[in-house]
């Protein structure tokens, strides 16, 4: 598992020790406690859906790979046409 799961699964996992602490101290469910616990589990969907997405490989950096290979193919081109025509003027 990667470490984005690592934090995914821990966050939920706090959000299961807290909200029990929760109510077994209070030794009741009402409105607050439902209100801390639904806050501590949108805080827990929050970190299960944003740590992964910044963990996602993005495209842009293999675009601007080819960008540049393309220019230093065209660069090579130019010089390989600027030898031959050294080489010609070279043998007359």
């Amino acid at each position: 598992m990667r470490t984005s799961g690592f934090v995914a699964v821990s966050a939920w996992i706090f959000v299961t020790v807290v909200s029990a602490l929760i109510i077994w101290v209070t030794q009741r469910v009402d409105f607050w406690n439902f209100f801390y616990i639904l806050i501590l589990a949108g805080a827990a969907f929050t970190v299960s859906l944003v740590i992964p997405s910044e963990y996602k490989p993005s495209a842009w950096p293999l675009k601007e790979v080819r960008t540049q290979l393309s220019e230093i193919y065209s660069k090579i081109g130019e010089i390989d046409r600027k030898l031959d025509e050294i080489k010609k003027a070279l043998e007359e």
